[in-house]
Protein backbone atom coordinates (compact mmCIF):
# COMPACT_ATOMS: atom_id res chain seq x y z
CA UNK A 1 0.00 0.00 0.00
CA UNK A 2 1.55 3.19 -1.22
CA UNK A 3 1.49 5.68 1.83
CA UNK A 4 0.42 8.81 1.98
CA UNK A 5 2.25 12.02 3.72
CA UNK A 6 0.97 15.47 5.32
CA UNK A 7 -2.31 16.72 4.84
CA UNK A 8 -3.09 14.63 2.35
CA UNK A 9 -3.00 11.78 4.22
CA UNK A 10 -4.99 12.61 6.99
CA UNK A 11 -7.15 14.06 4.69
CA UNK A 12 -7.38 10.16 3.18
CA UNK A 13 -8.01 9.14 6.63
CA UNK A 14 -10.94 11.44 7.75
CA UNK A 15 -12.96 10.49 4.39
CA UNK A 16 -12.75 6.79 5.41
CA UNK A 17 -13.56 7.96 9.15
CA UNK A 18 -16.66 9.16 7.75
CA UNK A 19 -17.30 6.91 5.84
CA UNK A 20 -17.68 3.81 8.13
CA UNK A 21 -18.21 5.70 11.27
CA UNK A 22 -14.78 4.60 12.63
CA UNK A 23 -12.64 6.76 15.16
CA UNK A 24 -9.42 6.63 13.19
CA UNK A 25 -6.91 6.07 16.32
CA UNK A 26 -4.50 3.45 18.04
CA UNK A 27 -6.02 1.99 20.79
CA UNK A 28 -3.53 0.14 22.58
CA UNK A 29 0.12 1.91 22.35
CA UNK A 30 3.33 2.46 24.19
CA UNK A 31 6.68 4.67 23.32
CA UNK A 32 9.38 2.82 21.98
CA UNK A 33 13.09 2.63 23.94
CA UNK A 34 15.37 5.14 23.49
CA UNK A 35 13.18 7.26 21.03
CA UNK A 36 10.47 9.54 20.89
CA UNK A 37 8.36 7.47 18.94
CA UNK A 38 4.95 5.30 19.63
CA UNK A 39 4.42 2.21 18.72
CA UNK A 40 0.28 0.35 18.32
CA UNK A 41 -0.26 -2.38 19.94
CA UNK A 42 -3.89 -2.48 18.51
CA UNK A 43 -6.27 -0.57 16.63
CA UNK A 44 -9.80 0.95 17.31
CA UNK A 45 -12.03 -1.55 16.02
CA UNK A 46 -12.43 -1.51 12.05
CA UNK A 47 -9.13 -0.12 11.72
CA UNK A 48 -6.54 -1.50 10.40
CA UNK A 49 -2.40 -1.04 11.14
CA UNK A 50 -0.13 1.10 9.10
CA UNK A 51 2.92 1.58 10.62
CA UNK A 52 3.36 -0.16 14.23
CA UNK A 53 5.82 2.87 15.16
CA UNK A 54 5.39 6.35 14.67
CA UNK A 55 5.38 9.96 15.87
CA UNK A 56 1.61 10.42 16.26
CA UNK A 57 -0.59 7.34 17.71
CA UNK A 58 -3.32 8.70 15.46
CA UNK A 59 -1.33 8.20 12.51
CA UNK A 60 -0.44 4.43 12.75
CA UNK A 61 -4.54 3.28 12.50
CA UNK A 62 -6.81 3.49 9.61
CA UNK A 63 -10.30 2.50 8.63
CA UNK A 64 -11.28 -0.44 5.97
CA UNK A 65 -12.16 0.89 2.44
CA UNK A 66 -15.68 0.05 1.51
CA UNK A 67 -16.43 -3.96 1.19
CA UNK A 68 -13.66 -4.64 3.21
CA UNK A 69 -13.68 -5.58 6.89
CA UNK A 70 -10.85 -6.28 9.43
CA UNK A 71 -11.81 -8.30 13.16
CA UNK A 72 -8.58 -8.83 14.51
CA UNK A 73 -6.96 -5.07 14.66
CA UNK A 74 -3.51 -5.75 14.87
CA UNK A 75 -2.91 -6.74 11.24
CA UNK A 76 -2.64 -4.52 8.84
CA UNK A 77 -4.67 -6.25 5.74
CA UNK A 78 -8.30 -5.84 5.66
CA UNK A 79 -10.41 -8.71 4.88
CA UNK A 80 -12.99 -8.72 1.28
CA UNK A 81 -16.62 -8.71 2.90
CA UNK A 82 -18.45 -12.44 2.06
CA UNK A 83 -21.06 -11.60 -0.68
CA UNK A 84 -23.86 -13.70 -0.50
CA UNK A 85 -24.72 -15.43 -4.26
CA UNK A 86 -26.88 -18.40 -5.80
CA UNK A 87 -29.08 -20.05 -2.98
CA UNK A 88 -28.07 -17.27 0.07
CA UNK A 89 -29.20 -13.95 1.68
CA UNK A 90 -28.15 -11.06 3.28
CA UNK A 91 -28.39 -11.57 7.23
CA UNK A 92 -26.52 -9.13 8.56
CA UNK A 93 -24.81 -6.63 6.32
CA UNK A 94 -20.91 -6.09 6.30
CA UNK A 95 -19.27 -3.64 8.25
CA UNK A 96 -15.52 -2.38 9.21
CA UNK A 97 -15.38 -4.62 11.94
CA UNK A 98 -17.40 -7.67 10.71
CA UNK A 99 -17.91 -9.55 7.58
CA UNK A 100 -21.50 -10.38 6.26
CA UNK A 101 -23.68 -12.99 7.63
CA UNK A 102 -25.66 -14.39 5.50
CA UNK A 103 -28.16 -17.33 5.53
CA UNK A 104 -30.04 -19.52 3.36
CA UNK A 105 -33.76 -19.07 1.31
CA UNK A 106 -36.54 -20.66 2.11
CA UNK A 107 -36.37 -24.21 1.21
CA UNK A 108 -32.75 -24.59 1.76
CA UNK A 109 -30.40 -24.78 5.10
CA UNK A 110 -26.62 -24.59 5.06
CA UNK A 111 -24.35 -26.70 4.05
CA UNK A 112 -22.68 -26.54 7.82
CA UNK A 113 -21.59 -24.59 11.02
CA UNK A 114 -20.15 -21.63 9.06
CA UNK A 115 -22.62 -21.90 6.01
CA UNK A 116 -20.63 -21.80 2.76
CA UNK A 117 -23.37 -22.69 1.01
CA UNK A 118 -26.56 -23.97 0.91
CA UNK A 119 -28.15 -27.61 0.42
CA UNK A 120 -31.92 -28.29 -0.57
CA UNK A 121 -34.31 -28.78 2.83
CA UNK A 122 -35.70 -32.31 2.83
CA UNK A 123 -38.63 -32.57 4.30
CA UNK A 124 -40.15 -35.73 6.13
CA UNK A 125 -40.40 -39.11 3.61
CA UNK A 126 -36.89 -37.51 2.14
CA UNK A 127 -33.27 -37.58 2.65
CA UNK A 128 -30.60 -35.60 2.22
CA UNK A 129 -27.98 -36.89 -0.98
CA UNK A 130 -25.41 -34.41 -1.91
CA UNK A 131 -27.06 -31.23 -1.92
CA UNK A 132 -30.10 -32.28 -3.24
CA UNK A 133 -33.22 -34.68 -1.57
CA UNK A 134 -34.36 -38.15 -2.65
CA UNK A 135 -37.62 -40.35 -1.50
CA UNK A 136 -37.15 -42.83 1.08
CA UNK A 137 -36.63 -46.41 -0.46
CA UNK A 138 -39.14 -48.74 0.30
CA UNK A 139 -39.03 -50.52 3.88
CA UNK A 140 -37.88 -47.35 5.70
CA UNK A 141 -39.72 -44.16 6.57
CA UNK A 142 -38.71 -40.50 8.26
CA UNK A 143 -41.03 -38.37 10.37
CA UNK A 144 -38.03 -35.65 10.66
CA UNK A 145 -37.15 -33.17 8.68
CA UNK A 146 -33.83 -33.14 6.96
CA UNK A 147 -33.22 -36.40 8.39
CA UNK A 148 -31.96 -39.80 7.08
CA UNK A 149 -34.24 -42.62 6.59
CA UNK A 150 -34.82 -45.61 8.68
CA UNK A 151 -35.98 -49.11 8.62
CA UNK A 152 -39.35 -50.10 9.38
CA UNK A 153 -40.09 -52.09 12.44
CA UNK A 154 -40.48 -55.80 13.02
CA UNK A 155 -43.56 -57.20 14.69
CA UNK A 156 -40.54 -59.79 16.77
CA UNK A 157 -43.12 -61.05 19.38
CA UNK A 158 -45.44 -63.96 18.38
CA UNK A 159 -49.05 -62.93 19.87
CA UNK A 160 -48.02 -59.52 17.80
CA UNK A 161 -48.88 -58.62 14.56
CA UNK A 162 -49.13 -55.89 11.96
CA UNK A 163 -51.89 -53.35 12.95
CA UNK A 164 -50.69 -50.44 10.41
CA UNK A 165 -48.19 -50.48 7.91
CA UNK A 166 -45.94 -48.26 7.13
CA UNK A 167 -45.28 -45.89 4.77
CA UNK A 168 -42.56 -43.09 3.82
CA UNK A 169 -43.61 -40.86 6.89
CA UNK A 170 -44.40 -43.62 9.55
CA UNK A 171 -43.46 -46.81 10.90
CA UNK A 172 -44.96 -49.67 11.20
CA UNK A 173 -48.00 -50.28 14.28
CA UNK A 174 -47.83 -53.47 15.97
CA UNK A 175 -50.43 -54.85 18.10
CA UNK A 176 -51.88 -58.02 19.50
CA UNK A 177 -53.46 -60.29 17.24
CA UNK A 178 -57.54 -60.10 16.86
CA UNK A 179 -59.57 -62.66 17.92
CA UNK A 180 -61.53 -64.11 14.76
CA UNK A 181 -64.86 -62.83 14.56
CA UNK A 182 -66.21 -64.60 11.16
CA UNK A 183 -68.07 -67.59 11.10
CA UNK A 184 -68.15 -70.61 8.32
CA UNK A 185 -70.73 -71.23 6.00
CA UNK A 186 -71.35 -75.24 5.25
CA UNK A 187 -69.47 -74.77 2.33
CA UNK A 188 -66.23 -73.79 4.07
CA UNK A 189 -67.51 -69.67 2.82
CA UNK A 190 -66.47 -67.44 5.58
CA UNK A 191 -69.20 -65.25 6.23
CA UNK A 192 -69.77 -62.13 7.94
CA UNK A 193 -71.16 -62.40 11.56
CA UNK A 194 -74.61 -60.39 12.11
CA UNK A 195 -72.86 -57.30 13.75
CA UNK A 196 -70.34 -56.49 10.78
CA UNK A 197 -73.29 -57.39 8.56
CA UNK A 198 -74.23 -53.71 6.26
CA UNK A 199 -77.92 -52.72 6.21
CA UNK A 200 -79.41 -53.06 3.05
CA UNK A 201 -81.04 -49.31 3.71
CA UNK A 202 -78.60 -47.16 5.94
CA UNK A 203 -80.77 -44.78 7.84
CA UNK A 204 -81.66 -41.27 6.49
CA UNK A 205 -79.10 -38.89 7.70
CA UNK A 206 -80.44 -35.99 9.31
CA UNK A 207 -77.24 -33.96 9.92
CA UNK A 208 -77.59 -32.58 6.30
CA UNK A 209 -80.94 -30.58 7.25
CA UNK A 210 -80.25 -27.62 7.99
CA UNK A 211 -81.18 -26.14 11.75
CA UNK A 212 -83.41 -23.51 10.20
CA UNK A 213 -85.54 -26.54 8.63
CA UNK A 214 -86.07 -28.54 11.60
CA UNK A 215 -87.56 -25.03 13.25
CA UNK A 216 -89.83 -24.07 10.41
CA UNK A 217 -91.46 -27.82 10.49
CA UNK A 218 -91.97 -27.82 14.18
CA UNK A 219 -93.43 -23.85 14.32
CA UNK A 220 -96.12 -25.50 11.49
CA UNK A 221 -96.57 -28.38 13.09
CA UNK A 222 -97.52 -26.96 16.46
CA UNK A 223 -99.33 -24.25 14.28
CA UNK A 224 -101.94 -26.80 12.92
CA UNK A 225 -101.96 -28.38 16.05
CA UNK A 226 -103.47 -25.37 18.17
CA UNK A 227 -105.75 -24.46 15.32
CA UNK A 228 -107.20 -28.62 14.61
CA UNK A 229 -108.02 -28.42 18.62
CA UNK A 230 -110.69 -25.29 18.89
CA UNK A 231 -112.27 -27.27 15.47
CA UNK A 232 -112.48 -30.69 16.87
CA UNK A 233 -114.22 -29.04 20.44
CA UNK A 234 -116.61 -26.80 18.46
CA UNK A 235 -118.03 -29.92 16.62
CA UNK A 236 -117.73 -32.48 19.25
CA UNK A 237 -120.00 -29.44 21.28
CA UNK A 238 -122.66 -28.96 19.01
CA UNK A 239 -123.04 -33.10 18.59
CA UNK A 240 -123.32 -33.44 21.97
CA UNK A 241 -125.78 -30.39 22.02
CA UNK A 242 -127.99 -32.10 19.63
CA UNK A 243 -128.46 -35.35 21.23
CA UNK A 244 -129.30 -34.15 24.46
CA UNK A 245 -132.36 -31.69 22.85
CA UNK A 246 -133.43 -35.01 21.14
CA UNK A 247 -132.94 -37.80 23.50
CA UNK A 248 -133.04 -41.54 21.79
CA UNK A 249 -136.66 -42.38 23.29
CA UNK A 250 -138.35 -39.34 21.77
CA UNK A 251 -139.03 -40.35 18.20
CA UNK A 252 -140.30 -44.07 19.49
CA UNK A 253 -143.05 -42.73 21.86
CA UNK A 254 -144.07 -40.27 19.31
CA UNK A 255 -144.70 -43.46 16.75
CA UNK A 256 -146.63 -45.01 19.75
CA UNK A 257 -148.70 -41.85 20.45
CA UNK A 258 -149.52 -41.89 16.68
CA UNK A 259 -150.21 -45.65 16.43
CA UNK A 260 -152.93 -45.13 19.73
CA UNK A 261 -154.48 -41.87 18.59
CA UNK A 262 -155.22 -43.85 15.16
CA UNK A 263 -158.06 -45.70 16.70
CA UNK A 264 -159.71 -42.27 18.32
CA UNK A 265 -159.44 -40.73 15.13
CA UNK A 266 -161.73 -43.92 13.63
CA UNK A 267 -164.44 -43.93 16.24
CA UNK A 268 -165.66 -40.46 14.79
CA UNK A 269 -166.90 -43.09 11.68
CA UNK A 270 -169.93 -43.36 10.89
CA UNK A 271 -170.35 -47.60 11.59
CA UNK A 272 -168.77 -47.15 14.89
CA UNK A 273 -170.73 -43.74 15.71
CA UNK A 274 -174.34 -46.30 15.20
CA UNK A 275 -172.67 -49.15 16.93
CA UNK A 276 -171.92 -46.93 20.05
CA UNK A 277 -175.11 -45.99 19.84
CA UNK A 278 -177.03 -49.20 20.30
CA UNK A 279 -174.34 -49.67 22.75
CA UNK A 280 -175.33 -46.92 24.92
CA UNK A 281 -179.63 -47.84 24.31
CA UNK A 282 -178.64 -51.12 25.82
CA UNK A 283 -176.98 -49.74 28.71
CA UNK A 284 -179.77 -47.01 28.92
CA UNK A 285 -182.42 -49.69 29.04
CA UNK A 286 -180.58 -52.23 31.40
CA UNK A 287 -180.33 -49.48 33.79
CA UNK A 288 -184.16 -48.85 33.85
CA UNK A 289 -184.91 -52.38 34.26
CA UNK A 290 -182.98 -52.24 37.16
CA UNK A 291 -184.71 -48.90 38.61
CA UNK A 292 -187.94 -50.75 38.25
CA UNK A 293 -187.51 -53.72 40.12
CA UNK A 294 -188.73 -53.52 43.79
CA UNK A 295 -185.89 -54.54 46.54
CA UNK A 296 -186.40 -57.30 48.51
CA UNK A 297 -185.92 -56.63 51.97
Amino acid sequence: MMLLHGPVFFLALSVLAVRHGVESKCQDWSMKKDSTDVCCKKCNPGNHLIDNCGPDPHALCAPCGNDTYISDTSQKNCLRCTQCTSMMRVKVKCSASSDTVCECSHGFRCGDKKCPFCVQECVKGQQPKGRKCEPCPPGTYNDQIHQSCIMWRKCTQPDHQIIFSGTAVSNVVCGPKRQPDQTTSPDNTPTESPSDQKPLISPPDNSSVPVESKVIVILVTFGLICIMIPIFTILYLEWKRKTIDKPPGTKKAQTEETRTAQPEECSFCFPQQEHGSSSQTSMSSLVSEDKAMPLVG
